[in-house]
């Protein structure tokens, strides 16, 4: 027999032959190599040696990820939303670990969860969900961003049959919105995309089998991008839900911008050169709680000026006529417009009219505004390109400001600070060393 090392030595044996075996063997030992074999002595020879071999027992891998099922029916899930996945295995007991593993293309590890809630942060497309066992001594914890093969390099694990799942995107309605200002009616445009219906489309299902429930101030079935209109009145909230097939849902609600009638329908600005100025005429079809109408003139097309007020009707539902003459029209181009304006303040405008008068004779022809605080604005014309003198004077006759400036041919302006003058009325003279033209104006 060997000592527990399997170590032997024995002499004084007669010639023969013998057989050795292993002893007593450490508990913690298994032996690698037979338990005994023969040996040959001859001529009294001492038997010894070391023959035999012994290596720790090997471990048993317990790992058993046994079977997996999501819990509810449903294998189509919405993009933010949470797969529940329970599991019937073995447990193996201390030293093992059991994850849920959410795979994706390339079998790329995209959420990881040790208690079978995974959530479905990934882009639409086809997954599968994995049960695994493993040792924590043999197997590295999986973690996102890895690939499935490498996480079972190590040599105990135990991997469950995979569940296929779909993620989808949200459920999104859009909205358009527009107001009839002649009718104070709002027209809400709903359409519908994302969830099941945008992903079967996509990779070839018939949109007619995929739709959204919809209900609220919306109600039926409809298909991906398919617009559905609703008309509202002025001020109402509106409340708009839809779900998929797979309960993926979407809702709004909101009060849109209010969508007031018009105070008035206009029927157009039109107008003409005549001799003692530019004459404009205008209609409304209908007017409501209209205050008064603002004529408002502009040199270029983009500022404009406020020049005079016209009553209005008020109420009206029958055509209404009215009529202006701008007395101190410019000479070139000019351009009108007409603000009504009702007892609430809101301003409505009509279409812009432009009117061209032929350069008139040298003279001041406008000076705006009156009475003035801060600053005066001076249209005049002028034969030709040249100097041109402005003076400023008071009442008295005392000079307040004298202003050298080059003019082109034709229609001329220039702005005048007034904010120091005193309140008064003061008189503006323009010459160009021939011919003289004066206009009062009023400093408030």
């Amino acid at each position: 027999m060997t000592n527990s090392n399997g170590e032997y030595s024995f002499d004084d044996l007669a010639d023969g032959e013998y057989v050795v075996e292993v002893g007593e063997i450490d508990d913690d030992l298994e032996l690698s190599t037979a338990g005994s074999y023969e040996v040959e002595v001859e001529d009294g020879e001492t038997v010894s040696g070391a023959s035999f071999g012994f290596e720790e027992p090997a471990t048993t891998c317990e790992a058993d990820a046994g079977t997996i099922e999501l819990d509810g029916s449903d294998d189509a899930f919405c993009f933010g939303s949470q797969i529940e996945v329970d599991a019937d295995f073995d447990s193996p007991g201390a030293g093992y670990a059991y994850a849920f593993l959410l795979v994706g293309e390339d079998d790329k590890i995209e959420d990881v969860s040790f208690n079978g809630t995974l959530d479905a942060l990934e882009s639409p497309g086809e997954y599968q969900v994995y049960g695994l066992s493993y040792d924590t001594g043999e197997v590295s914890t999986p973690n996102v961003g890895s690939e499935l093969d490498d996480v079972l390099e190590g040599d105990c694990w135990d991997l469950s049959d995979p569940i296929e799942v779909t993620i989808v995107s949200s459920v999104q309605i859009s909205l358009d919105i527009e107001c009839d200002e002649n009718t104070g009616i709002y027209t809400l445009t709903a359409s519908f995309s994302g969830g099941m219906p945008e992903y079967a489309v996509e990779n070839g299902g018939d949109p007619d089998d995929f739709f959204y429930n919809v209900f609220g101030d919306i109600n039926g079935q409809y298909t991906v991008d398919e617009d559905v209109s609703v008309e509202l009145a002025e001020n109402a909230s509106y409340s708009i839900t839809a779900v998929d097939m797979t309960g993926c849902s979407d809702e709004v609600a909101d009060t849109p911008p209010a969508c007031s009638k018009t105070a008035v329908e206009f029927m157009g600005l039109n107008g003409r050169v005549e001799a003692v100025g530019n004459y404009l005429y205008w209609a409304t079809a209908s007017e409501s709680n209209n205050s008064h109408f603002e004529v408002e003139r502009s040199l270029d097309g983009m500022n404009f000026t406020s020049i005079d007020k016209v009553e209005a009707v008020g109420n009206s539902t029958v055509l209404s006529l009215y009529e202006f003459t701008d007395f101190e029209a410019p000479a070139g181009t000019a351009y009108y417009r007409i603000a009504a304006i009702d007892f609430d303040g809101k301003v409505d405008q009509s279409n812009i009219l432009m009117l061209e008068r032929e350069t008139g004779h040298f003279g001041i022809t406008h000076i705006a505004p009156i009475p003035a605080t801060e600053q005066i604005t001076v249209s005049f014309n002028t034969h030709y390109t040249g100097q041109m003198t402005i003076t400023v004077v008071d009442v008295a006759g005392k000079m307040i400001k004298v202003l050298e400036l080059e003019t082109n041919k034709g229609l001329n302006q220039v702005g005048i600070d007034v904010s120091e003058y005193s309140s008064g009325v003061y008189f503006l003279n323009l010459t160009d060393g021939n011919e003289v033209s004066t206009k009062r104006f009023v400093v408030e």
